[in-house]
């Protein structure tokens, strides 16, 4: 279950997904959830028992070398130019930042769209563009810290592989992610009051300030991550869901008569604020469980 809403409707694929193996639960042994947050709404709104529910942290590998200027806090983003993960506050941030005669270094990754025209004056903010995987791993193992503003969001990876690269996360207090889940605030990270610039301005400060905070952080966050979430331990996760017992109900293969195949065929094709995509989501936001 990737996407979750507390809202009546749930419109994005994920969501209907994760909507359907809710009200298909007498046929499903475990729902996987990416934060503890959406375990608990998902069995409130659908009445689904909680040990129904298991919350497996994303994960990823920790393969890159690691190459920190000692003098110079280089702070990464890597959203882009999209507001919902947190473009906006970030180019607060960074106008802010601007204001200041701090050593700093800031890399944008991500086409920043208009976000750009008023920073690209000062060279203490480098604007990478659209980077392969490898090239935007590459830049975060260099990193001291990462900005993670996110307003939407279950993970986010982001946050798992700056963990991986000994990066000292910055983030939004968001709820319904698994940010909370993942960030002892001030031991492995930092949490900050949602979108809060002076919060993210005031902890830069700080790590400039005190790189050895800094370094402490990014530290516990590899820590935490080689005994949390490397993908050996996703494994054991689903070591633990995988119990083989016998039942009565019938299986029903999946094929493209189950609504939740036929709804992505059928969407993915289409331009996202199309009419017909739009009207074919509230048609399977609606559909009632698969087999009964």
């Amino acid at each position: 279950m990737h996407g979750f809403s507390n809202k009546r409707f749930e419109l994005s694929n994920s969501g209907i997904i994760g909507k359907m193996a809710c009200l298909n639960q007498e046929y499903i042994d475990h729902i996987v959830c990416q934060n503890s947050k959406m375990s608990e709404d998902a069995s409130k709104k659908y009445d689904v028992g909680k040990e129904k529910f298991v919350f497996v942290p994303q994960s990823s590998k920790s393969n890159f070398e690691i190459n920190k200027k000692p003098d110079l806090l280089t702070i990464i983003f890597g959203a882009g130019a999209r507001v919902a993960k947190g473009a906006d506050v970030m180019h607060s941030l960074c106008n802010r930042l601007k204001q200041t005669d701090w050593k700093f270094q800031v890399k944008w990754c991500g086409d920043a769209g208009l976000f750009v025209n008023d920073l690209n004056s000062d060279s203490r903010f480098q604007f990478l563009g659209n980077l392969s995987r490898e090239e935007y791993l590459s830049e975060l193992s260099k990193a001291h810290c990462i900005v993670i503003p996110t307003k939407l969001d279950t993970g986010p990876m982001l946050l798992v592989e700056a963990m991986a690269n000994r990066v000292a996360p910055l983030c939004n207090y968001l709820r319904e992610s698994a940010i909370p889940d993942l960030v002892d605030d001030g031991v492995n990270g930092i949490l900050v009051e949602n979108n809060n610039v002076a919060g993210y301005l005031n902890h830069i400060h700080e790590f400039i300030k005190y790189p050895n905070k800094c370094e402490e952080i990014g530290n516990k966050a590899f820590a935490y991550f080689q005994n949390n979430l490397t993908d050996k331990h996703q494994v054991q996760h689903y070591e633990k869901m995988f119990v083989i017992k016998k039942v009565n109900i019938e299986s029903v293969p999946f094929s493209n008569k189950n609504i939740v195949y036929f709804h992505l065929k059928k969407t993915s094709h289409l331009p996202i604020w199309s009419l017909k995509r739009i009207m074919l989501k509230l048609r399977y936001t609606l559909e009632k469980p698969l087999y009964k």
